[in-house]
């Protein structure tokens, strides 16, 4: 059981993801709030199973545990209260985290109605499965009902680590998107200067088709996007930019 609880302290770490950053929402201080109150609970159910643990539990009688008087069954019983605890305060992250994302899909800039609506069921659907198992935590009594609960737990958590993937793919496609529009108003806006030196008699004809080189950067990098391979288009936009940067240079020497 100690190692499945364990499991769990690991996979929140895989179900948040490292690397995202989620825009300021008022739910953010609830989060760190649970995030500590599952490291503490965590801290006392190992210390509450060590105890139980070590051999110096009990008296020459096996009754009374000579430390903290205790009796072993008392002793057993803190260790089953803790993992109870535990396992809720595991699920309590998980609620604050769904809802904090919750928040992040409403500010998608670009991302339509319907794919928000999407991810918005997915998310009730699982802050509404967490529930649920909550109360089932809650209700549960024995060692073995917790086991039982443990294992579909982590069932849940590996379903939820696919979903979360899913969502941080749109807010990295939500980007890229709104990084392609920039780069292209940048482009739009490069031409129509381009134009202006040509109608005052400028030869314009190389930075014209430096121009074109990075228009098809940018739909190389929407291409990459569209492939869920959002490093790539971010470094291709990159190039992008090193291309504008040389133009507005060469332009300057007209």
């Amino acid at each position: 059981m100690y190692k499945k609880i364990t499991f769990f302290i690991v996979i929140i770490l895989l179900v948040v993801p490292v690397g995202v950053s989620l825009a300021a929402v008022p739910t953010d201080r609830d989060f760190n709030t649970k995030a500590e109150e599952m490291r503490t609970a965590h801290q006392a159910f190992k210390d509450a199973r060590s105890q139980a643990e070590t051999p110096e539990v009990a008296n020459a009688n096996g009754n009374t545990n000579t430390r903290q008087g205790m009796t072993k069954d008392q002793i057993m019983e803190r260790r089953e209260d803790q993992r109870k605890i535990t396992l809720q305060k595991v699920v309590d992250l998980q609620i604050a985290y769904f809802e904090r994302v919750q928040s992040r899909i409403d500010n998608m800039p670009n991302v339509s109605e319907t794919e928000k609506t999407a991810l918005t069921s997915q998310v009730t659907t699982a802050i509404s499965g967490l529930q649920s198992i909550k109360a089932s935590i809650d209700a549960a009594t024995g060692a073995e009902a917790l086991k039982n609960l443990a294992k579909n737990l982590r069932t849940s958590f590996m379903g939820y680590h696919e979903l979360v993937k899913a969502i941080v793919d749109s807010i990295h496609a939500s980007r890229m998107v709104g990084a392609e529009n920039r780069a292209g108003d940048r482009a739009s806006a490069i031409d129509t200067d381009l134009d202006e030196s040509d109608a005052e008699g400028k030869d314009v004809t190389v930075l014209k088709t430096e121009l074109d080189t990075a228009k098809t950067i940018i739909a190389d990098a929407k291409i990459l996007r569209e492939a869920g391979q959002y490093k790539e288009a971010a470094t291709k936009l990159k190039e992008a930019y090193t291309v504008f940067r040389s133009i507005s240079q060469a332009a300057k020497a007209l």
